[in-house]
Protein backbone atom coordinates (compact mmCIF):
# COMPACT_ATOMS: atom_id res chain seq x y z
CA UNK A 1 0.00 0.00 0.00
CA UNK A 2 2.65 2.10 0.77
CA UNK A 3 4.48 1.54 -2.46
CA UNK A 4 1.54 2.36 -4.36
CA UNK A 5 0.66 6.12 -2.57
CA UNK A 6 4.75 6.65 -3.12
CA UNK A 7 3.66 6.00 -6.83
CA UNK A 8 0.93 7.96 -6.83
CA UNK A 9 2.25 10.56 -5.26
CA UNK A 10 5.37 10.71 -7.98
CA UNK A 11 3.01 10.79 -11.07
CA UNK A 12 0.92 13.42 -9.80
CA UNK A 13 4.15 15.56 -9.68
CA UNK A 14 5.01 14.80 -12.89
CA UNK A 15 1.95 15.61 -14.23
CA UNK A 16 1.85 18.78 -12.51
CA UNK A 17 5.04 19.76 -13.90
CA UNK A 18 4.34 18.45 -17.29
CA UNK A 19 1.14 20.40 -17.71
CA UNK A 20 2.38 24.33 -15.83
CA UNK A 21 5.55 24.48 -17.88
CA UNK A 22 5.85 27.07 -21.38
CA UNK A 23 2.60 27.56 -22.94
CA UNK A 24 1.92 29.99 -25.65
CA UNK A 25 0.95 32.20 -23.57
CA UNK A 26 4.79 33.05 -22.95
CA UNK A 27 5.46 33.75 -26.31
CA UNK A 28 5.92 37.58 -26.78
CA UNK A 29 3.71 39.32 -29.06
CA UNK A 30 5.73 40.62 -32.18
CA UNK A 31 4.30 40.82 -35.44
CA UNK A 32 5.12 38.46 -38.43
CA UNK A 33 6.45 41.03 -40.70
CA UNK A 34 7.81 44.30 -40.11
CA UNK A 35 8.33 45.37 -43.23
CA UNK A 36 6.26 48.62 -43.86
CA UNK A 37 6.10 49.59 -40.30
CA UNK A 38 7.92 52.78 -38.27
CA UNK A 39 9.28 52.72 -35.03
CA UNK A 40 9.83 56.15 -33.32
CA UNK A 41 12.39 56.81 -30.34
CA UNK A 42 12.32 60.61 -28.98
CA UNK A 43 15.62 60.96 -27.70
CA UNK A 44 16.14 64.52 -26.37
CA UNK A 45 14.86 68.31 -26.58
CA UNK A 46 17.00 71.37 -26.47
CA UNK A 47 16.44 74.90 -26.52
CA UNK A 48 17.41 76.58 -29.99
CA UNK A 49 16.29 80.55 -30.31
CA UNK A 50 14.51 80.56 -27.45
CA UNK A 51 12.21 77.47 -28.59
CA UNK A 52 12.08 74.18 -27.10
CA UNK A 53 13.08 71.57 -30.24
CA UNK A 54 12.48 67.84 -30.07
CA UNK A 55 14.75 65.29 -31.43
CA UNK A 56 13.52 62.03 -32.68
CA UNK A 57 14.96 58.71 -34.82
CA UNK A 58 12.70 57.00 -36.42
CA UNK A 59 13.50 53.73 -38.23
CA UNK A 60 11.47 52.89 -41.19
CA UNK A 61 11.45 49.01 -42.39
CA UNK A 62 10.96 49.97 -46.32
CA UNK A 63 11.13 46.21 -47.71
CA UNK A 64 11.69 42.66 -46.49
CA UNK A 65 15.79 43.83 -46.20
CA UNK A 66 16.12 47.47 -45.97
CA UNK A 67 15.15 50.35 -44.25
CA UNK A 68 15.98 53.99 -43.37
CA UNK A 69 17.07 55.90 -40.34
CA UNK A 70 15.64 59.00 -40.29
CA UNK A 71 16.57 62.10 -38.00
CA UNK A 72 13.04 64.28 -37.03
CA UNK A 73 13.42 67.67 -35.77
CA UNK A 74 10.54 69.38 -34.09
CA UNK A 75 9.37 72.48 -32.53
CA UNK A 76 6.57 74.93 -31.87
CA UNK A 77 6.64 78.90 -31.96
CA UNK A 78 3.82 81.02 -32.57
CA UNK A 79 1.46 78.33 -32.01
CA UNK A 80 2.33 76.01 -35.49
CA UNK A 81 4.06 73.13 -34.77
CA UNK A 82 6.93 72.66 -36.72
CA UNK A 83 8.48 68.88 -37.92
CA UNK A 84 11.82 68.55 -40.07
CA UNK A 85 13.21 65.64 -41.13
CA UNK A 86 15.76 64.14 -43.03
CA UNK A 87 16.92 60.48 -44.08
CA UNK A 88 20.68 60.05 -42.08
CA UNK A 89 20.83 56.17 -44.13
CA UNK A 90 19.68 53.34 -45.09
CA UNK A 91 20.44 50.02 -43.52
CA UNK A 92 19.95 46.50 -43.88
CA UNK A 93 18.36 44.16 -41.50
CA UNK A 94 17.32 40.64 -40.71
CA UNK A 95 14.08 39.47 -38.81
CA UNK A 96 13.04 36.49 -37.15
CA UNK A 97 10.37 36.93 -35.12
CA UNK A 98 10.65 38.32 -32.34
CA UNK A 99 14.45 39.30 -33.04
CA UNK A 100 15.54 42.16 -35.12
CA UNK A 101 19.23 42.54 -36.19
CA UNK A 102 20.30 46.22 -38.17
CA UNK A 103 23.31 46.49 -39.76
CA UNK A 104 24.54 49.84 -41.05
CA UNK A 105 28.15 51.19 -41.80
CA UNK A 106 29.31 47.97 -40.97
CA UNK A 107 28.09 47.46 -37.72
CA UNK A 108 25.52 45.47 -36.45
CA UNK A 109 22.80 45.76 -33.27
CA UNK A 110 20.30 43.51 -31.90
CA UNK A 111 17.08 44.16 -30.86
CA UNK A 112 13.66 42.46 -29.88
CA UNK A 113 10.01 43.14 -30.74
CA UNK A 114 7.60 42.62 -27.65
CA UNK A 115 3.95 44.63 -28.79
CA UNK A 116 4.46 47.81 -30.08
CA UNK A 117 8.18 48.38 -28.52
CA UNK A 118 10.92 47.29 -30.41
CA UNK A 119 14.41 47.81 -27.72
CA UNK A 120 17.60 47.97 -29.64
CA UNK A 121 20.53 48.02 -26.63
CA UNK A 122 18.44 49.42 -24.22
CA UNK A 123 17.12 51.94 -26.37
CA UNK A 124 13.17 51.69 -26.82
CA UNK A 125 11.15 52.89 -29.98
CA UNK A 126 7.79 52.62 -30.52
CA UNK A 127 5.58 51.58 -33.10
CA UNK A 128 4.09 54.55 -35.12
Amino acid sequence: MKRFIFTITVLMVALTAIFTSCSKDDEVNAPDSIVGTSWFNDTETAIVDGVEVGVGIELDFTSATKGDLNILVGGAADNTIVILGFTAGEFSYTYSKPNVKITMGGESQNGKIAGNKLTIDDVVFEKE
